[in-house]
Protein backbone atom coordinates (compact mmCIF):
# COMPACT_ATOMS: atom_id res chain seq x y z
CA UNK A 1 0.00 0.00 0.00
CA UNK A 2 2.96 2.49 0.83
CA UNK A 3 4.93 1.36 -2.20
CA UNK A 4 1.38 2.43 -4.60
CA UNK A 5 0.89 5.53 -2.80
CA UNK A 6 4.81 6.68 -2.92
CA UNK A 7 4.62 5.36 -6.70
CA UNK A 8 1.38 7.81 -7.76
CA UNK A 9 2.90 10.17 -5.50
CA UNK A 10 5.99 10.23 -7.90
CA UNK A 11 3.53 10.61 -11.12
CA UNK A 12 2.36 13.50 -9.74
CA UNK A 13 5.32 15.25 -9.45
CA UNK A 14 6.79 13.88 -12.87
CA UNK A 15 3.80 13.85 -14.91
CA UNK A 16 1.48 16.81 -13.55
CA UNK A 17 3.65 19.94 -14.70
CA UNK A 18 3.17 18.39 -18.47
CA UNK A 19 -0.50 17.98 -17.81
CA UNK A 20 -1.01 22.16 -16.80
CA UNK A 21 -1.64 24.57 -19.16
CA UNK A 22 0.60 27.07 -20.10
CA UNK A 23 -1.77 29.71 -17.99
CA UNK A 24 -2.18 28.01 -14.84
CA UNK A 25 0.88 29.29 -12.99
CA UNK A 26 -0.25 33.16 -13.38
CA UNK A 27 2.37 34.10 -12.03
CA UNK A 28 4.68 33.61 -15.19
CA UNK A 29 2.01 35.79 -17.53
CA UNK A 30 2.66 39.57 -17.48
CA UNK A 31 -0.44 41.25 -16.87
CA UNK A 32 0.07 43.82 -19.43
CA UNK A 33 1.44 43.98 -23.10
CA UNK A 34 2.99 46.92 -25.05
CA UNK A 35 3.53 46.22 -28.37
CA UNK A 36 5.84 49.13 -30.70
CA UNK A 37 4.43 49.39 -34.49
CA UNK A 38 7.00 51.41 -36.40
CA UNK A 39 6.38 54.09 -39.37
CA UNK A 40 6.50 51.35 -42.10
CA UNK A 41 3.48 49.94 -40.69
CA UNK A 42 1.28 52.90 -41.12
CA UNK A 43 -0.30 53.61 -44.58
CA UNK A 44 1.68 54.13 -47.65
CA UNK A 45 1.81 54.80 -51.69
CA UNK A 46 2.81 52.46 -53.97
CA UNK A 47 6.34 54.55 -54.44
CA UNK A 48 7.15 54.04 -50.87
CA UNK A 49 8.68 57.33 -50.05
CA UNK A 50 5.22 59.17 -49.30
CA UNK A 51 2.70 58.88 -46.56
CA UNK A 52 -1.28 58.39 -47.31
CA UNK A 53 -2.22 61.31 -45.38
CA UNK A 54 -5.75 62.04 -44.53
CA UNK A 55 -4.97 65.76 -43.65
CA UNK A 56 -4.06 68.30 -46.33
CA UNK A 57 0.02 67.28 -45.18
CA UNK A 58 1.99 65.51 -47.14
CA UNK A 59 3.89 63.43 -44.40
CA UNK A 60 7.32 61.92 -45.86
CA UNK A 61 10.20 59.33 -45.60
CA UNK A 62 12.87 61.05 -43.90
CA UNK A 63 16.77 59.86 -43.09
CA UNK A 64 16.68 61.18 -39.21
CA UNK A 65 19.84 63.28 -39.18
CA UNK A 66 21.46 61.48 -41.95
CA UNK A 67 21.63 58.55 -39.77
CA UNK A 68 20.63 55.99 -42.63
CA UNK A 69 17.43 55.62 -39.77
CA UNK A 70 14.48 56.34 -41.60
CA UNK A 71 11.31 58.10 -39.81
CA UNK A 72 7.98 60.54 -41.16
CA UNK A 73 8.71 63.67 -41.39
CA UNK A 74 5.48 66.04 -40.44
CA UNK A 75 5.97 69.60 -41.37
CA UNK A 76 2.50 70.78 -40.09
CA UNK A 77 0.17 70.48 -37.09
CA UNK A 78 -2.95 71.58 -36.94
CA UNK A 79 -6.95 69.56 -37.55
CA UNK A 80 -5.74 69.87 -41.17
CA UNK A 81 -1.86 69.01 -40.80
CA UNK A 82 0.00 66.08 -41.82
CA UNK A 83 -1.75 62.67 -40.09
CA UNK A 84 -1.26 59.24 -41.16
CA UNK A 85 -3.18 55.81 -40.93
CA UNK A 86 -2.83 52.56 -39.18
CA UNK A 87 -4.88 49.08 -39.21
CA UNK A 88 -4.22 47.29 -36.25
CA UNK A 89 -6.45 43.31 -35.69
CA UNK A 90 -7.63 43.71 -32.25
CA UNK A 91 -5.95 40.84 -30.81
CA UNK A 92 -7.34 37.49 -29.74
CA UNK A 93 -5.71 38.19 -26.08
CA UNK A 94 -7.02 41.11 -25.74
CA UNK A 95 -9.09 42.23 -22.44
CA UNK A 96 -11.61 44.48 -24.17
CA UNK A 97 -13.01 45.45 -20.54
CA UNK A 98 -9.96 46.85 -20.25
CA UNK A 99 -8.66 50.35 -21.21
CA UNK A 100 -6.26 50.28 -24.25
CA UNK A 101 -3.15 53.21 -24.28
CA UNK A 102 -1.61 54.49 -26.98
CA UNK A 103 1.12 56.72 -27.50
CA UNK A 104 3.43 58.27 -30.00
CA UNK A 105 7.34 57.84 -30.62
CA UNK A 106 8.78 60.77 -31.55
CA UNK A 107 11.99 62.89 -31.90
CA UNK A 108 13.17 66.32 -33.25
CA UNK A 109 16.08 68.26 -34.40
CA UNK A 110 15.03 71.07 -31.48
CA UNK A 111 16.74 70.80 -28.24
CA UNK A 112 14.77 73.67 -26.42
CA UNK A 113 13.13 71.73 -23.78
CA UNK A 114 10.28 74.39 -23.12
CA UNK A 115 8.81 73.48 -26.21
CA UNK A 116 5.97 70.65 -26.79
CA UNK A 117 4.34 68.63 -28.82
CA UNK A 118 0.85 67.07 -28.37
CA UNK A 119 0.12 64.35 -30.36
CA UNK A 120 -3.44 63.43 -31.62
CA UNK A 121 -4.58 59.68 -31.83
CA UNK A 122 -8.46 59.44 -33.28
CA UNK A 123 -9.59 56.36 -34.24
CA UNK A 124 -12.73 53.72 -35.53
CA UNK A 125 -13.68 49.75 -34.81
CA UNK A 126 -14.50 47.99 -37.92
CA UNK A 127 -15.88 44.55 -37.83
CA UNK A 128 -15.53 42.38 -40.45
CA UNK A 129 -18.09 43.04 -43.20
CA UNK A 130 -18.87 46.40 -42.29
CA UNK A 131 -17.67 48.81 -44.31
CA UNK A 132 -14.48 51.12 -43.75
CA UNK A 133 -14.58 54.09 -42.10
CA UNK A 134 -12.27 56.88 -41.04
CA UNK A 135 -10.92 57.24 -37.62
CA UNK A 136 -12.65 60.25 -36.26
CA UNK A 137 -13.26 59.53 -32.28
CA UNK A 138 -11.07 61.25 -29.50
CA UNK A 139 -9.26 59.01 -27.31
CA UNK A 140 -11.47 58.98 -23.61
CA UNK A 141 -7.96 60.15 -22.59
CA UNK A 142 -5.95 62.19 -24.96
CA UNK A 143 -2.84 62.25 -25.55
CA UNK A 144 -1.39 65.34 -23.20
CA UNK A 145 1.74 67.52 -24.45
CA UNK A 146 5.10 65.80 -24.38
CA UNK A 147 8.41 68.04 -23.83
CA UNK A 148 11.54 68.37 -26.38
CA UNK A 149 14.26 66.17 -25.27
CA UNK A 150 17.57 68.47 -24.46
CA UNK A 151 19.47 65.93 -26.97
CA UNK A 152 18.72 66.60 -30.43
CA UNK A 153 16.83 63.31 -32.11
CA UNK A 154 16.55 61.87 -28.89
CA UNK A 155 13.69 59.90 -29.32
CA UNK A 156 10.42 60.59 -26.77
CA UNK A 157 7.45 58.68 -25.72
CA UNK A 158 4.26 60.79 -25.91
CA UNK A 159 2.32 60.64 -22.50
CA UNK A 160 -0.36 57.75 -23.07
CA UNK A 161 -3.68 58.58 -24.00
CA UNK A 162 -6.56 56.17 -23.54
CA UNK A 163 -9.53 54.39 -24.78
CA UNK A 164 -11.78 53.25 -22.01
CA UNK A 165 -12.71 49.57 -21.75
CA UNK A 166 -15.76 47.51 -23.19
CA UNK A 167 -14.96 49.90 -26.32
CA UNK A 168 -13.43 47.46 -28.70
CA UNK A 169 -14.22 43.99 -29.72
CA UNK A 170 -12.62 40.77 -30.32
CA UNK A 171 -12.55 40.40 -33.92
CA UNK A 172 -12.76 44.25 -34.96
CA UNK A 173 -9.70 46.46 -36.65
CA UNK A 174 -8.42 49.00 -34.91
CA UNK A 175 -8.15 51.83 -37.11
CA UNK A 176 -6.07 54.94 -36.15
CA UNK A 177 -4.94 58.21 -37.34
CA UNK A 178 -1.75 60.09 -35.99
CA UNK A 179 -1.08 63.66 -36.00
CA UNK A 180 0.18 66.51 -34.07
CA UNK A 181 -2.93 68.42 -32.94
CA UNK A 182 -0.34 71.36 -31.70
CA UNK A 183 2.97 73.01 -30.66
CA UNK A 184 3.98 75.00 -28.20
CA UNK A 185 7.09 76.61 -29.29
CA UNK A 186 8.05 73.92 -31.68
CA UNK A 187 7.32 75.01 -35.46
CA UNK A 188 7.37 71.30 -37.71
CA UNK A 189 7.96 73.71 -40.57
CA UNK A 190 11.35 74.76 -39.58
CA UNK A 191 12.11 72.14 -36.65
CA UNK A 192 12.59 68.89 -37.92
CA UNK A 193 9.87 66.25 -36.41
CA UNK A 194 10.14 62.68 -37.25
CA UNK A 195 7.34 60.15 -35.97
CA UNK A 196 8.49 56.76 -35.55
CA UNK A 197 5.62 54.91 -34.70
CA UNK A 198 3.26 54.46 -31.61
CA UNK A 199 2.77 51.92 -28.65
CA UNK A 200 -0.44 50.44 -27.92
CA UNK A 201 -0.50 48.82 -24.58
CA UNK A 202 -3.31 46.09 -23.08
CA UNK A 203 -4.49 44.10 -21.12
CA UNK A 204 -3.86 40.32 -21.52
CA UNK A 205 -6.73 38.31 -21.08
CA UNK A 206 -6.01 34.40 -20.00
CA UNK A 207 -8.46 32.65 -22.32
Amino acid sequence: MKMKYLLGLLFVLIAGPAFALPHDDSTSVKSTVKVFIPWNQFSMTADGTSILSLGTGTPRVANVNSLGIAAVRFDTAGTNGDAIHLTYPIPDNMCVSCPTKISAVWSTSSTTTSQTATWRALYSATALGEGWTAPATALDTPITADAVDDTAYGLNESPQGTINGSILERGDTLDIMMQISSASGLNPASDIVEFHGIYIEYTRELL
